[in-house]
This record gives structure tokens, sequence and C-alpha cells, in this order.
């Protein structure tokens, strides 16, 4: 891996419950987005988060995803990753995570 190279991951607050993951969701990432989803989680309301700008993830993304489900569920509360990145959303699935996970891409649906 390059070191100099710039690593850019950020949460984005659209407002009523919606947000947005952008950039890459990464382990070099993941410890920066885990403090700001920690403070999204804390919201009253059910949860939106749009993936469409994720532009990579590795495991660590993944494990993000579910510590954000993990927490939600916790608080009694919902939560749906849409525009999931393909790669991303497959991922989900060969590791039985799409079980758990309200995941989508522009494909698939988003359950209610």
């Amino acid at each position: 891996m390059n070191s100099n190279r710039s690593l850019n991951a950020r949460l984005i607050d659209k407002g009523q419950g919606e947000f947005a993951l952008e950039g890459e969701l990464t382990f070099e990432t993941a410890g920066k987005l885990l403090e700001a989803t920690d403070a999204v989680l804390n919201s009253d309301e059910n949860i939106r988060v749009d993936l469409a700008g994720v532009s990579q993830f590795d495991s660590a993304g993944l494990a993000l995803l579910v510590h954000c489900w993990r927490e939600i569920k916790k608080a009694k509360k919902t939560i749906a990753f849409h525009e999931a990145p393909l790669q991303l959303s497959m991922m989900a699935k060969m590791s039985g995570l799409d079980r758990i996970l309200n995941i989508s891409n522009s494909s698939t649906p988003v359950r209610e």
C-alpha cells in the first residue's frame, strides 16, 4: 500500500434520518467512521444510509455496517443501507450478512 495516498471517508447528515457514507470504507478509515456513526446512531429516528458514494471497501467496511445495525437494533429502531456498490452487496451475501443487514443496490429493493 502506498503510504502517501490520502484516504477519504465521511458521513454526511442529510437530515430527517437520512445519511450518506462516502469514500473508502476500509481498515484505514473504519476507526474515524466508527466515531462519526456512533454519534448518528443516537438519533431518535429510523436511519437510511446512502452508500452510492462508496468508492472502495473491505471487510472492515462491512464490519462497520454490522456495527451500525447492531447498535440500531439495541435501540429498537431500524436502519437501511441503499444504493450499495454491487460488490459490497455481494460481499454481504457471500458472508451471510445479507440476512440481517437491510442492504440494497440499485437492482435490489430495500426491505421495509
